[in-house]
């Protein structure tokens, strides 16, 4: 919070008339700024409709997929293939980040062989998911399933191993012990971090998916937006691309609200 004018002014938090200003719309001045400008371009002597379309073209082409049910058949795919690799990665990162980064044991004989498996980027690996799991749903979901792991898995060890000693030398006073333990002290010790992750993990399916439809697939987002830049059809192509952005957005938007709901303990 801000503190107040020690001349006497409320500073920057007054109201004015009885009601706070709003101040959300210099949030909109950069995005509105970029926005005329791409119209400018558009609409210029140097713009051309098939690099740069306009902004009405965009919108056009954008309620055009929304009106045939395109657009809801190729983000339903993409949607289900995104939420099954990330499901099954923090299904797999948390439970295991938490026991490779509370036990030592494991760290010493798994931490090497996670190590030698981790630098491998998950773009490289698209052509192995394909020849494993064809160009269907299941290579999809690996990749996502392997690019997520490594964010999460990483992020919840090291929230494990930075657990303040003192929370663990009073759970031991109280005798709290076993799977207790894990459920009330570690894990809420740890989800900061893992947050951290998951949220990391979430921006990482979007790209990984859209590759991997791009390269081999035969619906999905990605596979409309590369589909669409092969044909020329410029504004469906950037129609797909914000899709994304959108759909990215809002995925960030629920982890939010999800951690603070689980994190009310820490206020």
């Amino acid at each position: 919070m801000t503190p107040p004018d020690p001349n006497g002014s409320a500073g920057p938090d007054a109201t004015r008339g009885g009601r706070p200003r709003w101040r959300g719309w210099r949030a909109l001045v950069l995005p509105a700024g970029l926005l005329l400008a791409w119209e400018l371009l558009a609409k210029s002597r140097l713009g051309d409709a098939l690099f740069t379309p306009t902004l009405t073209m965009i919108v056009a082409a954008f309620w055009k997929l929304i009106a045939t049910g395109e657009l809801m058949l190729h983000l339903q795919s993409s949607t289900l293939r995104m939420l099954y690799g990330f499901g099954l990665a923090v299904a797999l990162a948390l439970p295991l980040g938490m026991g490779v980064g509370w036990f030592p044991v494991l760290r010493r004989y798994v931490g090497p062989l996670f190590e030698m498996v981790r630098p491998f980027p998950s773009i490289t690996l698209v052509p192995v998911a394909i020849l494993w799991f064809g160009i269907g749903n299941p290579s999809k979901v690996f990749l996502v399933t392997y690019a997520c792991f490594w964010p999460t898995f990483l992020n919840t060890m090291l929230g494990v191993q930075e657990i303040n000693p003192v929370l663990i030398r009073a759970a031991r006073v109280m005798e709290i012990r076993g799977v207790a333990f894990f459920w009330k002290i570690v894990l809420p010790a740890a989800l900061p971090a893992a947050f951290t992750g998951v949220r990391i993990s979430l921006a990482v399916s979007v790209i990984v998916l859209l590759v991997s439809e791009m390269v081999g697939a035969t619906n999905g987002i990605g596979f409309m937006i590369i589909d669409a830049e092969r044909n020329f059809l410029t504004a469906k192509m950037f129609a797909g691309i914000i899709t994304m952005g959108l759909l990215g957005a809002a995925l960030n938007a629920a982890a939010l609200a999800t951690e603070r709901v689980l994190m009310r303990h820490r206020h």
